[in-house]
């Protein structure tokens, strides 16, 4: 049980660094990291790119929002059923329930990406490659 928890806290510590690192990526204080303001100057921009990029973005805000709250709820069910009596069983099953919400997130924050792919031409995406991504 010692072992299981270790486990568990661990993997919640991991998480929580994972929370952080998505906060230096949607607000660009990161040169590896985009930010509206950022990529319209790095990738000149257009109007209409712009306004389509900000109405993804308005969109996504939401979404993470909701699914960051539904993995904080998550994190703390698991850290109570850590500290009360709960069956290992069902902490797995609350531990799993945890996983799948952080993999949700994460694969919220892909699909933002290739949104924003999506509206560059080929030239931008080079660009982007070069300015956001691995040099």
């Amino acid at each position: 049980m010692k072992f299981l928890k270790y486990i568990i806290s661990t993997s919640i510590l991991l998480a929580g660094l994972n929370a952080s690192a998505d906060k230096k990526f949607c607000k660009g204080d990161d040169d590896k990291h985009f930010s509206f303001k950022k990529m319209k100057k790095e990738l000149n921009l257009t109007s209409e790119q712009l306004s389509q990029l900000k109405s993804s973005k308005k969109e996504m805000k939401t979404q993470l929002k909701e699914k960051k709250q539904a993995m904080r709820a998550a994190k703390k069910d698991l850290e109570l059923a850590l500290k009360s009596n709960t069956s290992e069983d069902q902490i797995r099953t609350k531990y799993a329930e945890l996983q799948k919400l952080q993999e949700d997130f994460s694969k919220s924050r892909f699909e933002m990406i290739l949104k924003v792919r999506s509206v560059l031409t080929a030239e931008q995406k080079a660009k982007f490659k070069t300015a956001f991504g691995d040099k």
